[in-house]
């Protein structure tokens, strides 16, 4: 493994009692103040923050974030049955705006959704007065600010940026996935196969390349393990999941070998980190890999370089596994493939 940057694996560990990671921040958006709005956090984005090149770019999806918090807050209001199934997300948003601007904020507004008498939303924001309208409308919302921040993923100069990105259009990938859920077994679409790199790879990049193999090698064992313990629609969904893995380990093998390394082969054996004995134990193995695999592209998304098909492919394996995770625990993350991904 090089020693260009920091390995961020979590995958199911060869001889060793659990998941073994060694992960270090690369958000750098560690820092917290005394509280502040959001807003004023942005307007504060001068002096250390003016050679940023992404200045403009982290600004507009802070306030995107804002508008999604506000639509959350005002759907809370207007169907107050609807606020404890609303409230991950919206600590998943603060999440996100925190990581954006660096900045968390602990006002009246956090006491929970809807539950502020002094929250105002911005002008335009409508609810549906139907419930089940006023939560599709919500889910339409997160998946078109997953796409939009997917397609900025590629094109910010900033690695770490980049890697934040992919992690919050993931995250709301997932939120769209569960409101239409409505509880019920997600259905997760493959993300594209990925294009093999036509340019040569820096030490790095095939390094990640290659833990993103291991990732999908220990899948692959791990889902074969845990089969067993589910039945009905879980099942299906374990298959299909051991499949895609399968598929996405074969042709990481093939952008190993077009850029001349040599893949890594799977490990002789593997231990699980706990002992599978039950359908409920059996899902939070899943989960666990499925983050294990988000972390490993999370990683690929940050060595990779901008406007390279390979960061964009990262990010959309990232949002796969991503989605398969949270279709486990049945939650969302709000940072699936960075380190601390709550």
């Amino acid at each position: 493994m090089s020693s260009s940057g920091p390995t961020r694996r979590l995958v199911l560990a060869a001889g060793a009692s659990g998941f073994a990671a060694a992960m270090a921040s690369v958000t750098g958006c560690s820092r917290t103040t005394a509280p502040l709005e959001a807003s004023d956090a942005i307007s504060r984005s001068r002096g250390a923050r003016s050679a940023d090149p992404d200045r403009a770019i982290r600004r507009t999806v802070a306030i995107g974030t804002m508008v999604l918090i506000a639509r959350y807050h005002e759907t809370a209001a207007r169907h107050p049955a609807l606020r404890s199934r609303l409230a991950r997300p919206i600590a998943d948003h603060r999440a996100h705006l925190a990581a954006l601007t660096g900045v968390t904020s602990r006002s009246r507004r956090d006491s929970g959704p809807g539950r502020s008498s002094n929250w105002s939303a911005p002008s335009g924001i409508r609810v549906p007065a139907g419930r089940g309208a006023a939560v599709a409308a919500l889910a339409a919302a997160e998946s078109n600010a997953a796409g939009y921040r997917s397609e900025l993923v590629g094109t910010v100069s900033s690695a770490s940026f980049a890697a934040l990105l992919a992690a919050i259009a993931a995250s709301q990938a997932t939120h769209g996935a569960l409101l239409r859920s409505a509880g019920h077994e997600l259905t997760v679409e493959p993300a594209p196969a990925g294009r093999l790199p036509d340019v040569p790879l820096d030490s790095s990049a095939v390094d990640a390349l290659q833990d993103a193999l291991a990732a999908e090698h220990a899948a692959v064992f791990g889902y074969g393990a845990l089969g067993a313990l589910l039945s009905g629609a879980a099942l299906a969904r374990a298959h299909e999941a051991h499949d895609a893995h399968r598929r996405r380990r074969d042709r990481l093998d093939q952008f190993i070998r077009r850029v001349g390394a040599q893949p890594r082969p799977a490990a002789a054996a593997y231990r699980l980190p706990f002992a599978v004995s039950s359908a409920d134990r059996a899902r939070r193995l899943a989960a666990g890999i499925e983050d294990g695999v988000a972390d490993a592209y999370g990683w690929l998304v940050t060595v990779a370089g901008r406007g390279s098909s390979l960061r964009t492919d990262a990010a959309g394996w990232l949002t796969e596994a991503a989605l398969r995770a949270a279709g486990w625990r049945r939650a969302s993350r709000a940072l699936p493939g960075l380190p601390d991904g709550r």
